[in-house]
């Protein structure tokens, strides 16, 4: 069995108020082309198809678009959609019983009742156990290795078994991630990969950013994060130093992963292929955080050609030069970059509490608990304490799954 795997589509995020639906297209026109050529048996979205739960209409003619040219492209193919955290489950199943027609499978809430009802079988290549995103407390215990067995039952070929899941694991590589509280990421608190059965040959994770690939021990069983095929935060840069291996950069790189599956039981043999942003996200400096007239001449430096979106990293002792954000302004004016945001990176003990005037579209782009955090820390004089940030985070969750429900 021969899959597509990728996720964390996030279709419809901006950046700092850009919108991104120019270089969404070329991303999603890559993963044809890419589908195109390499004729999978499936194609698996694991996930965060969307970036909110309500997405605008011209998020949702991008994603029906998309799903038209890979059944175009490859028409034997089976393209299974999980909903994750960002997605509602309900949207993602409003039109299943018209998409099924075309051999393309939306499966948005966990179905207790039904449980078969997330197998789904390529007949005489595989099975694949199709998992949405759920909160924990709403997948019985033991809920995926009876998944397992239900496709052993089935399974009398020996056929390969790919398990389909969006969460987060704890020994996962979280870089590129704010890191809210231990194992929890993006409001969901980590699993261990145990928790998963030994059902399957292959576990083809959504959710964390980075690409990564487990080995499961003692087993020919792997599990992997596919990534996000483009950055959707500047923290999402994973190349690594220059004496890194090919091989290594490979799965660093933002992409789409290809496995192919002999039978049960035998090791997957996965490869990237690169995904190219036509608009890439820069911070500058490259080397780390300058002082601002060092920053602004890097910046006025800058090629004047290239469409990137621009993330400004300025050392402070104090706060940031009144003028800075006026000038950078104008620098960007003669650019065809968009400039962001001026991060300033206090070079003094952490927990100062110097405050410094904070820009509209800094405070949009933070998320709740930094800013709780701050608040916290400019108020106390001390950080968060640990239950509260636990207690905050369950709230936050709580109120999320109460948005994908409606």
């Amino acid at each position: 069995m021969k899959i597509l795997h990728t996720s964390d589509w996030h279709l419809g995020h901006t950046l700092y108020n850009y919108d991104r639906k120019e270089e969404q297209q070329d991303m999603l026109q890559q993963i044809i082309d890419i589908t195109r050529k390499e004729q999978p048996d499936a194609f698996l979205l694991s996930g965060d198809v969307y970036d909110i739960p309500q997405p605008s209409a011209s998020a949702q003619q991008l994603f029906s678009e998309c799903m038209a040219q890979l059944h175009k492209a490859v028409p034997g193919m089976r393209i299974i959609v999980t909903a994750g955290n960002h997605d509602s489950g309900m949207r993602t199943e409003a039109f299943q019983s018209l998409l099924s027609m075309v051999d393309i499978h939306t499966i948005g809430t966990l179905d207790k009742e039904h449980p078969q009802n997330h197998i789904i079988e390529l007949p005489g290549k595989g099975f694949v156990i199709a998992l949405p995103y759920a909160s924990d407390r709403n997948i019985p215990e033991g809920f995926h290795a009876m998944l397992g067995d239900l496709v052993a039952e089935r399974n009398t070929k020996g056929l390969p078994v790919v398990m389909m899941a969006h969460t987060t694991v704890r020994s996962a590589d979280f870089r590129g991630h704010d890191q809210k509280f231990d194992n929890i990421i993006g409001g969901i608190e980590g699993v261990d990969i145990s928790a998963f059965g030994d059902g399957y040959d292959y576990l083809a994770l959504g959710h964390i950013h980075r690409p990564q690939t487990f080995t499961i021990k003692d087993c020919e069983r792997l599990a992997r994060y596919s990534g996000t095929p483009i950055a959707t935060s500047f923290d999402e840069d994973y190349r690594e130093p220059s004496d890194s291996t090919d091989s290594e950069k490979r799965e660093l790189c933002h992409s789409v992963s290809i496995v192919e599956i002999g039978q049960r039981s035998e090791l997957p043999q996965v490869r990237t292929i690169e995904i190219k942003n036509i608009h890439p996200l820069v911070t500058l400096p490259t080397d780390g955080p300058r002082p601002w007239d060092d920053v602004k001449t890097r910046f006025d430096a800058y090629p004047s050609n290239l469409q990137t979106y621009i993330r400004l990293n300025v050392a402070i002792t104090d706060s940031l030069p009144s003028r800075a954000y006026s000038e950078a302004q104008e620098i960007a004016k003669a650019k065809a970059c968009k400039l962001c945001q001026i991060n300033a990176i206090r070079t003094e003990d952490a927990h100062a509490t110097t405050h410094r005037t904070m820009e509209l579209s800094e405070f949009q782009q933070m998320n709740p608990l930094d800013i709780l955090k701050q608040f916290y820390r400019a108020k106390k004089g001390v950080e968060l304490p640990e239950d509260l940030e636990k207690m905050f985070n369950e709230a936050v969750q709580e109120l999320n799954e109460e948005s994908r429900e409606s």
